[in-house]
């Protein structure tokens, strides 16, 4: 949401006992997670649809698989579709559900995994906004690569922020010692095998100073031409004029306010992004979902979204020809006091359902993923001119 990311690590990493500006890579400045008699079960019963739905059918998980081969290079096709080493991938990916996130949110290792286990059945296969990140308490060296090795997660890194070495320039990444140590980060990362893309700042809204984004772009194009530049947007300033800017732009959409209003802003949106595409506009068509709000202020609880309203929310993507996915997480961020870093426990009634509904909508968005792909998908069909003749 519109809380800078750069202060997201901050919470994060002093919720895991962590000082931000303290080595991530030294196990005597992690705190063990204090023993829980009873931990809280990672998932709960499947829920009933809400009364008056229609029962939808679950498509089949897909089952955890090895990592796929490592990334060469990533493009933009024509239509939008994200091109890895020169193929159409379908990403999708989740924010605020890396191992960092579970740690902060109070989730043990083996809850941890659990959590990426049902993520992965679902089909998710990438993770956003992701930061370099260590955690020897939890016996992980590189997140990144840990969750590439269990699960084939792609990774969408930072060039601007590193927390195994205490750098963070997402404020002043055009500033001359800015530039210098994003160079020095992405030559560090560029060689990880699941890195798909490059992210400037956690978060472009209305502030952000596109000439100096566009300088810290140029930087990390001539460090690594081989992979795209993403970012998380916060739609408030209009899209529409950084496309010339990113390759991949995640415009965020919230799914918890108003029902009628959501949905006519992402339509809205949608058929914009899908007109900038067929004037000529070369993009990943990607849009965030965020299901819950953080629970921090001035958000707190969040309205629940029926299971009905997540799956039309996503199917009007999918209809709309989105091509990249992704669902951001807020519960995993949190106060702490109103809301205790304690696992599920710590999150309100009916969190755990909308977190179940959003796996369904995800594995039937996968189930889907030949029909995304498709050459062509979401153009619109052109009728025949008056002159034309027609089959009788």
């Amino acid at each position: 949401m519109r809380l800078w990311a750069a202060l997201a690590v901050v919470l994060l990493v002093t919720s895991c006992g962590q000082s931000p500006l303290s080595s991530s890579v030294d196990p005597a400045r992690w705190r063990t997670p204090a023993p829980r008699p009873s931990p809280t079960p990672t998932s709960s019963p499947k829920p009933a649809p809400t009364p008056g739905a229609t029962p939808q059918p679950t498509p089949t998980p897909i089952p955890s698989s090895p990592p796929p081969g490592p990334v060469s290079s990533t493009s933009v096709g024509a239509d939008g579709t994200l091109l890895v080493n020169g193929r159409p991938v379908l990403l999708i990916a989740g924010q605020k559900l890396d191992y960092g996130w579970w740690a902060a949110a109070g989730y043990t290792r083996a809850q941890a995994d659990a959590k990426l286990s049902q993520l992965r059945s679902w089909g998710f296969n990438g993770m956003n906004n992701g930061n370099w990140l260590s955690l020897p308490s939890w016996g992980i060296q590189a997140q990144d690569q840990e969750l590439w090795n269990r699960y084939g997660f792609y990774w969408v890194g930072s060039a601007t922020i590193d927390l195994t070495r205490n750098l963070d320039v997402s404020f002043s990444h055009c500033t001359t010692q800015g530039l210098a140590t994003l160079r020095d980060i992405v030559r560090t990362y560029r060689a990880r095998p699941n890195l798909l893309a490059w992210q400037i700042i956690p978060e472009m809204g209305a502030g952000t100073d596109l000439s100096c984004y566009r300088a810290a772009r140029d930087a990390v194009r001539g460090e690594d031409p081989a992979r795209v530049v993403a970012n998380l947007m916060v739609l408030d300033d209009g899209i529409l004029r950084t496309l010339g800017l990113i390759d991949f732009p995640f415009p965020e959409m919230p799914l918890f306010g108003t029902p009628a209003v959501g949905i006519q802003n992402l339509h809205g949106l949608l058929a914009d992004l899908r007109s900038a595409l067929r004037s000529g506009q070369r993009f990943v068509f990607g849009i965030s979902t965020t299901p819950l709000a953080e629970l921090i202020p001035p958000w707190y609880t969040s309205r629940i979204p029926s299971y009905e309203e997540l799956r039309r929310y996503f199917l009007l993507q999918v209809g709309m020809g989105v091509r990249a996915f992704e669902v951001l997480w807020g519960p995993n961020q949190r106060d702490g006091s109103r809301y205790p870093n304690n696992g599920d426990a710590g999150m309100p009634s009916g969190y755990l359902s909308v977190w179940n509904w959003t796996g369904q909508v995800i594995a039937e968005v996968r189930s889907l993923e030949s029909v995304i792909l498709a050459p062509g998908a979401g153009k619109r069909s052109r009728p025949p001119p008056p002159s034309a003749s027609r089959p009788s």
